[in-house]
């Protein structure tokens, strides 16, 4: 057996892509902060107006909104790391660091909205041991409690992340904008219900089907902050990659979660058709797979011009470096 990771820098070129990574990534440290702290203080202004709108006529209930506000607050700061990709971009593509974290808030909270929902109904109080989830931060108040303003929270989130997101562009502009994003809103949520009926009933065509209904579709959600701060073209090839990419992560999440997921029947890409696999790493067939795409993603990469080549590069650096921890077949 060897590591997943080693095996994928033996290949010409995922090891390309890596190189080129590294050197644009080692020498943006500078507007790579720059991007990063806009969109923390963006954050952090959205969520003292939040405070001030949800707290200013005295009614009552205070204990219980400065609660679940305080939650969010560590909530959302922590998961900045999921917007990782959107700073990487904003540095590659030369983006106005202000102007940018502006909308990438306003998808943040849509699409942390969308995580908090799944967590609630799935009863996820954790990330794999790393973190809490928004429910779990608030489930001291118990199950049902937590559920609710878990909720409640999100919907607040929602709500304000469409308002400010339909404010940052003209009326005629917004609709089609607004349109857009909650058709990958509403391909989530059907994604998630699918998921809840079909279960490991599912063929590994129609699994595929599904993370790119669920996973691609909640993912590119962060991507509509690029609306209007990049040309057309450049935006297709954005989200092109990165739901080829999404595809990608859903399956190594998969075998990640095998043990877990073949014990509660949660649906696997690993548990497809019958399909059992144990024992240490991963199979043979799965394996292939798996460094057949990582190179079909690479070339996807190497394709596209610079300086977005750059960015998507980044991207792929990123899911490698995670390859760590598994083991493959030599």
């Amino acid at each position: 057996m060897t590591m997943l990771k080693s095996a994928l820098l033996e290949r010409a070129a995922v090891r390309g892509v890596c190189a080129r990574a590294e050197t644009f990534l080692g020498g943006s440290g500078e507007r790579l902060h720059e991007q990063r702290e806009a969109m923390r203080h963006r954050l952090a202004a959205v969520l003292e107006d939040l405070t001030r709108s949800l707290t200013a006529d005295g009614i009552g209930g205070g204990e219980a909104i400065g609660t679940m506000l305080a939650a969010v607050g560590d909530y959302l700061g922590w998961l900045l790391w999921s917007v990782e990709d959107l700073a990487v971009l904003g540095t590659a593509l030369s983006l106005p660091p202000d102007r940018f974290a502006r909308r990438v808030v306003c998808c943040h909270l849509i699409y942390q909205s969308g995580r908090m929902l799944d967590d609630a109904i799935d009863g996820h109080a954790d990330y794999k041991g790393l973190a809490p989830t928004m429910y779990g931060r608030l489930s001291s108040g118990g199950e049902r409690r937590a559920r609710s303003q878990t909720t409640l929270a999100a919907i607040v989130l929602i709500l304000r992340g469409v308002t400010d997101f339909a404010a940052s562009f003209g009326e005629t502009v917004a609709v089609a904008e607004l349109a857009r994003l909650t058709a990958h809103c509403t391909d989530a949520c059907r994604g998630a219900l699918i998921e809840m009926e079909s279960g490991a009933a599912l063929s590994e065509e129609g699994y595929l089907r599904l993370i790119d209904l669920k996973t691609t579709a909640h993912n590119t959600i962060l991507l509509q902050s690029l609306a209007g701060l990049v040309e057309d073209d450049t935006r297709r090839r954005v989200e092109q990659v990165y739901r080829t990419a999404s595809v990608l992560g859903q399956i190594l999440n998969d075998a990640a979660d095998l043990d877990a997921d073949r014990r509660t029947g949660q649906v696997n890409w690993f548990l497809l058709d019958g399909r059992a696999r144990g024992g240490e790493g991963l199979h043979r067939e799965d394996a292939d797979k798996l460094l057949a795409a990582f190179d079909a993603l690479a070339r996807l990469c190497l394709d596209q011009p610079e300086p977005l080549r750059l960015a998507c590069c980044a991207k792929l650096k990123s899911m490698v470096d995670h390859c760590e921890r598994f083991t493959v077949p030599r």
